[in-house]
């Protein structure tokens, strides 16, 4: 049976996830959600999953974008795994609905819950908070592994109930048509050395160096990859991050998702 596995990850929780399951799925063949990859799923293909990180309680734009491309036969079970790191709500029925656009159908969905890295709003979780996610997180990926691998139908993974519904069918959409500009509360230190780490980890080509200090465009997808891979935390986003931790799913390195 082969298995396809789509991942978008900044900061390597969504990519963790992926590595584990396609370790549990034979060797599940992974491609990156970037800019300009195809959405033509190959005709051998018997399960396709897409794995994201939950923005603003529902995929990612690059997602959407590439969900509302995608082309697959009527065969292919098809599922999604939403990576949340407090609010999953109902961004698993909002995939449901892009891909219907395409007439696919979402055979199953999931959520796994990591640590959270939006800390323009709170802080990172402390490290024994973030043992114990990962630990929970295992648990899910096998779980998720099992259904898969028996083409298992699911209803639509969620939470927070009518509050979770009301997110992400009223809320989300507005907020993501801004999230390109996201990266206008961008600051950078005098800390900053010049590395370039924070443009070679930009997912969509956003970040630049000039002068040896990076630059932002106006096509962010608020990922945060620049901002926590940076190796002297000189990336700032608004008041609070100065004062707040840095994170990366520990499994994941900064090479893995460098962007050619």
């Amino acid at each position: 049976m082969k298995h396809l596995i789509y991942w978008f990850s900044g900061t390597g929780n969504t990519l963790a996830v992926a590595k584990d399951l396609a370790a549990r799925l034979d060797g599940a063949e992974l491609r990156e959600i970037r800019l300009g990859v195809s959405a033509q799923i190959d005709d051998d293909a018997e399960t396709v999953g897409i794995l994201y990180p939950v923005y603003c309680w529902g995929p990612p734009n690059i997602v959407a974008d590439f969900a509302r491309r995608l082309r697959v036969a009527n065969r292919v079970y098809v599922y999604g795994v939403a990576v949340y790191g407090a609010m999953l709500a109902g961004s698993n029925a909002v995939l449901k609905k892009m891909l219907a656009e395409r007439n696919i159908s979402l055979s199953a969905s999931f959520g796994v819950h990591l640590p959270g890295n939006f800390i323009a709003m709170y802080d990172i979780v402390p490290e024994e908070k973030r043992a114990a996610l990962y630990s929970k997180a295992n648990a899910s990926v096998e779980r998720i592994a099992r259904a898969v691998r028996a083409k298992r139908a699911t209803r639509i993974a969620r939470n927070l109930g009518l509050l979770g519904r009301y997110l992400s069918s009223k809320k989300y959409a507005p907020m993501m048509a801004q999230i390109h500009f996201a990266a206008t509360t961008f600051t950078v230190d005098d800390t900053c050395t010049g590395c370039g780490i924070c443009a070679r980890v930009c997912p969509v080509g956003n970040v630049t160096l000039a002068s040896g200090r990076p630059q932002w465009d106006t096509r962010c997808e608020s990922c945060l990859a620049c901002l926590h891979w940076c190796p002297t935390a000189s990336i700032q986003s608004g008041a609070k991050t100065k004062e707040h931790g840095r994170y990366h799913h520990p499994s994941v390195t900064v090479a893995e998702l460098f962007r050619r």
